[in-house]
């Protein structure tokens, strides 16, 4: 079984790519495309669920 470090350290991973895809989409954006609003719904899911309850969580029962 993996240790909670290594767990959390590819938590991390997928927090980066996500933001790495909105930095992308933002710059999309800036070049004169239109807002995808569905992207940004489902970002906000992502940070709400994956990243605040769900990691961030883990962290403060873990580290705190």
């Amino acid at each position: 079984m993996k240790n909670i470090t290594k767990i959390l350290s590819e938590e991390h991973q997928n927090i980066l790519k996500v933001i790495d895809v909105i930095l992308y989409e933002c710059e999309q954006m800036e070049n004169g495309k239109q807002i995808n609003s569905s992207f940004f719904n489902d970002v906000i899911f992502f940070i709400k669920n994956y990243a605040d309850g769900f990691h961030h969580a883990k962290e403060e029962d873990i580290f705190i």
